[in-house]
């Protein structure tokens, strides 16, 4: 028996109907990646997002998002468990963190500023009766990119490293 034309044609297109079909299963793929992982937060505001770091020396300690959006104010919390003597704490900020973020504000508001060297460094009264002593810092990223980076220091003490990924 012979196999009418229009079957034989079909039959000839086989493999470019199989490419077709894997194409589609791997966009399939890549949609259903990107919905899960922007559920858990890649684009912000989920698990992934989220970040933790302490200082080598555990003076201070950081959480704030990992994954941000370029000029879109973002919270990070800086937490102290020992504030120091008289309950004055001082913050530096590094050239690299100071160019790479904008800081909007502070909770509590520094009672004194000043630079050291390019650093920036803030003095804050802490209520030597609360501990951990807790900060507020809220910046803006300047530009957009991956691996912004910069870093938070006490005079004295270990940095703690910053970075993020900073979405357009």
């Amino acid at each position: 028996m012979d196999i009418p034309p229009p079957i034989q044609e079909i039959d000839a297109e086989a493999a470019v109907q199989r490419r077709i079909w894997l194409a589609s299963r791997i966009a399939w793929a890549a949609m259903a990646a990107a919905l899960l992982l922007g559920a858990a937060g890649l684009f912000g505001d989920g698990t992934i997002a989220e970040a933790e770091a302490s200082a080598p020396d555990a003076s201070l300690h950081l959480r704030y998002d990992r994954f941000q959006r370029a000029d879109a104010v973002n919270l990070f919390t800086l937490v102290l468990d020992d504030p120091g003597e008289g309950g004055e704490v001082v913050l530096c900020f590094d050239r690299p963190f100071l160019k790479e973020w904008r800081i909007s504000r502070f909770e509590p508001a520094p009672d004194r500023e000043e630079a050291r060297g390019e650093d920036l460094c803030g003095h804050f009264l802490a209520d030597p009766a609360v501990r951990p002593a807790v900060l507020r810092l809220w910046a803006a990223p300047r530009t957009s990119g991956f691996g912004m980076e910069g870093a938070i220091y006490r005079p004295g003490r270990a940095p703690l490293p910053v970075s993020a990924a900073v979405w357009p």
